[in-house]
């Protein structure tokens, strides 16, 4: 699941430093690393592209 996959790049380091080194609110990362639901917007995409991941949106068969 994708909240799960996303908690876990996001608890590499602390909330205050992904916070720092992305720009997301410490709260929102925080929500994050817990792997509480979320919306997928620009600022989190470019975030996790800062990280060296990214989203791929595929068809389902």
């Amino acid at each position: 699941m994708i909240f799960d996959e996303v908690a876990e790049v996001m608890n590499q380091s602390s909330a205050r430093q992904i916070a720092k080194r992305t720009g997301l609110n410490y709260t929102r990362v925080y929500r994050l690393q817990k792997g509480l639901p979320f919306v997928l917007d620009y600022n989190l995409i470019f975030a996790l592209e800062k990280m060296g991941y990214g989203i791929k949106l595929i068809q389902k068969k």
